[in-house]
């Protein structure tokens, strides 16, 4: 019997074997491939993809790449909305170019991928739904990929709900709620000697994820004054670099902020680290849909506290997580506090986490995921 294909479409995927942009599309492309499925993948520009899945580009103009399409669009609405314009274009010619007639596809996103690939699986992600919710023509726009979806797949039950609410009427496909998964930790043994070394002695505070305002990382500084026994380490980059950079130095909080890691000295980061913080807040709407951040942390044992926003509880309560209001920093500084004092808690949440993390993996999720694709109808032109 021939192997079923698959084909990707998304407006983010890793450059290379160390960026984290659209990470998790890569994993689900890689866990098809394990699948025995044959996978393209049909991403801006950038020649890397894991082994056994073929990439297939499209021009941008640069819209997904660095901070992300929406502060890109907040920032320099007009200039960045005419970028848009030019990348949907490429990617509706590259798709009408690329796809074949025996294939499944996955949409990454619903927009603009959801409404360039009638008959897929069209994935929800954080961002997604909030749009919709703020454009004049939302509600047409999603009963518009309601209709032409073979299925949409929501991250979170919470997107689910908003998207619901947002429709305004029954359902014309089947809706899911598929969170994505995680891969197994694989700590880079030299990262987690030198992580240690550049800890000194002290408890570590780990975050992973861009630099920017709606991950809330402005609330650590604050969150961690007075701790000179701790340090934090940030995975990751952005334009709020330099503003916590001063933020730490005035707060006299050690800060190391690591850049971009590859997911060897990512895992080992999580290894070493005492608590992953991840104080995310709403902004313009926009909220966690499935926060992978979370999930791998959950899934290394590394005890997590997080603020409660979008899709958020729905991985880290089960996981035991200790959760926190957004936006609440005396709350957010108690529990870090509380949970750095007390080593057996940290050990026992740890434990609790590592048990849950084994349900968050791709080799226990995919199976979802790929049944989900099977179910919906290869494309034909």
């Amino acid at each position: 019997m021939a192997p079923r294909r698959a084909l990707l479409i998304t407006t983010s995927f890793p450059r290379d074997a160390a960026d984290f942009s659209g990470r998790f599309v890569a994993e689900h492309a890689a866990d098809l491939t394990a699948r025995g499925w044959r996978v393209r993948v049909l991403a801006p520009p950038g020649g890397w993809a894991p082994a056994g899945v073929e990439r297939l580009v499209y021009a941008d103009g640069g819209l997904f790449a660095g901070a992300g399409a929406p502060e890109r669009l907040g920032a320099h609405p007009l200039r960045a909305g005419a970028v848009a314009a030019r990348a949907v274009a490429g990617l509706a010619a590259a798709l009408r170019r690329h796809r074949r007639p025996d294939e499944h596809v996955a949409a990454h996103w619903l927009l603009p991928c959801g409404l360039l690939a009638p008959g897929a699986l069209s994935y929800a992600h954080g961002g997604d739904v909030a749009l919709l919710e703020r454009l004049p023509a939302g509600r047409a726009l999603a009963r518009s990929l309601d209709t032409r979806a073979a299925a949409l797949a929501f991250v979170s039950a919470d997107l689910r709900a908003r998207f619901h609410r947002l429709l305004g009427r029954a359902p014309r496909c089947p809706h899911r709620v598929l969170p994505m998964g995680v891969a197994a930790p694989a700590p880079d043994a030299a990262w987690v000697a030198r992580l240690r070394a550049r800890a000194a002695g002290r408890l570590v505070v780990a975050t992973v994820g861009r630099l920017v305002p709606i991950k809330g990382l402005d609330l650590l500084p604050g969150a961690l004054a007075g701790r000179d026994d701790v340090i934090w380490m940030a995975a990751g980059d952005g334009p709020e670099r330099a503003g916590l950079e001063a933020a730490c130095a005035g707060a006299r909080v050690p800060f190391a902020p690591l850049g971009v890691l590859a997911s060897g000295a990512r895992d080992a980061l999580l290894a070493v680290a005492d608590v992953f913080a991840f104080p995310s807040r709403a902004l313009d709407g926009r909220t966690e849909g499935c926060p992978v951040a979370v999930m791998e942390a959950i899934a290394a044992g590394t005890p997590v506290v997080a603020a409660r926003t979008g899709g958020v509880a729905e991985v880290a309560d089960p996981a035991g997580a200790r959760l926190v209001p957004p936006e609440d920093a005396a709350a957010l500084r108690a529990t870090l506090w509380g949970l750095l004092d007390d080593p057996g808690g940290r050990a026992t949440l740890a434990a609790r986490h590592r048990a849950a993390g084994q349900r968050l993996r791709w080799s226990t999720v995919g199976a979802d995921h790929a049944r989900a694709l099977r179910s919906a109808r290869p494309s034909r032109p």
